[in-house]
């Protein structure tokens, strides 16, 4: 209750007065609150959903603890039509995960639903839309620091129509859709992971949070909540004697990472972090760095489809042999589409055997994908409005 409290309180001098109480529970927590907390890889791309056949008159948070879910999963966004839904009225939803903000500022969220639907940041309620209505939108903002956010979003219909909408916009955003890439799965939130989170909203202490966060980081404990709250500092308080030793713990901890987890929001935040703090180092240590970011992150391609012309967007894409690349692939067609890459002059053969076992029983299994040695990489058959990212290592 503390911890959920503490960032509520508007005095700042009350809130200041609680640092060394929330102090033990993010570095020093009691024995039974201790949990595993972030290591290395420990979060996916994607969003938890939670179906409930029936429809509960209202969608709390507090409301959904007490129902049992029908079925759960992971999806790629925030939408009505998942693949967990059992039937078209009378149910519940609840999508809960993290968001990715890569910048700080200030942003707003909009939620269209019919019927009632709510949305949590930061385990704080911002957008009630709940209730008996047709489909209408409601918005609200709120200021978020660069890092990740707790997010859950909430959702039933009665009845009737139905649908679900969710957008934002912000720091270099236009109102749109919450990316897939932005959306985070991750092991549950330890008593830890909480406190550091609130640790942000307690004013003062800076030099204290950097020494204490930092040994976290080379601890190897709670490591994405570690690098948000150390992003969240006036940089004019960071340590540059701990800099070096910080910026060489991130670079180590992204070269163990698989490349192809390198574009989630937990490898873009520890490099912004890594890169933010080579500046803090003499110019020959900071290129250096730089250099070492630049070989590690990972190329990312759009490509999409042209709507009613059975093309993609771009005719010709170049990728060095060896190099490990990220396929953002939307669907922007009004009817379904995948994306495959064969081997070279395999293209029309691939063609036809798709065609010819497009009639086959097991089909929507392969995604339409006809079984061939030949096929280096496919992505699923995405519906319209659908987007995918697939890693890819040109051989």
């Amino acid at each position: 209750e503390l911890l959920a409290a503490a960032p509520r309180i508007a005095d700042e001098a009350t809130r200041a007065k609680l640092y060394d109480r929330l102090r033990a529970f993010a570095f020093d927590p009691p024995s039974h609150a201790r949990g595993e907390g972030q290591g290395g890889v420990s979060a996916d791309n994607g969003i938890q959903v939670d179906y409930f056949e029936l429809s509960p008159g209202n969608v709390s948070r507090e409301t959904l603890e007490k129902l049992t879910p029908k079925a759960s999963g992971v999806v790629a966004e925030i939408k009505m039509d998942v693949p967990q839904l059992g039937r078209r009225d009378a149910f519940a939803l609840r999508f809960s995960g993290q968001l990715y903000a890569e910048k700080p500022g200030q942003y707003t969220f909009f939620i269209a639903s019919d019927d009632g639907s709510r949305l949590y940041i930061d385990d704080e309620l911002l957008i009630n839309h709940d209730g008996l209505h047709g489909m209408s939108e409601k918005q609200a903002s709120v200021q978020l620091t660069a890092g990740m956010h707790a997010l859950m979003v909430t959702y039933f219909d009665n009845g009737g129509g139905d649908g679900l909408a969710v957008q934002w916009s912000g720091p270099g955003i236009k109102k749109q859709a919450l990316p897939a890439d932005r959306l985070m799965i991750s092991g549950s939130e330890t008593v830890q992971d909480l406190a550091i989170r609130t640790l942000q909203s307690i004013p003062g202490h800076e030099a204290e949070k950097f020494r204490d966060l930092v040994a976290l980081l080379k601890a190897g404990r709670n490591r994405n909540s570690a690098i948000s709250a150390l992003r969240a500092i006036d940089r004019k308080h960071w340590n540059k004697r701990q800099a070096r030793a910080v910026v060489d713990n991130l670079v180590a901890f992204l070269s163990d990472m698989p490349a192809r987890y390198r574009t989630g929001a937990a490898a873009l935040e520890a490099m912004a972090l890594a890169s933010e703090m080579s500046e803090l180092l003499p110019p020959e240590q900071a290129s250096s760095v730089q250099e070492r970011l630049k070989n590690l992150d990972i190329r990312v391609i759009a490509i999409g489809t042209v709507p009613e012309r059975m093309i993609y967007d771009k005719e010709r894409i170049a990728v060095r042999a060896g190099e490990t690349v990220e396929f953002r692939f939307s669907n922007t067609d009004a009817m379904p589409h995948n994306l495959t890459v064969t081997l070279p002059g395999a293209m029309e053969e691939i063609g036809l055997l798709a065609e010819a076992t497009a009639r086959d029983p097991d089909a929507m299994a392969r995604q339409f994908v006809p079984e061939s040695d030949k096929i280096l990489m496919s992505s699923r058959l995405l519906q319209p409005g659908e987007s995918q990212g697939i890693s890819f290592e040109a051989p």
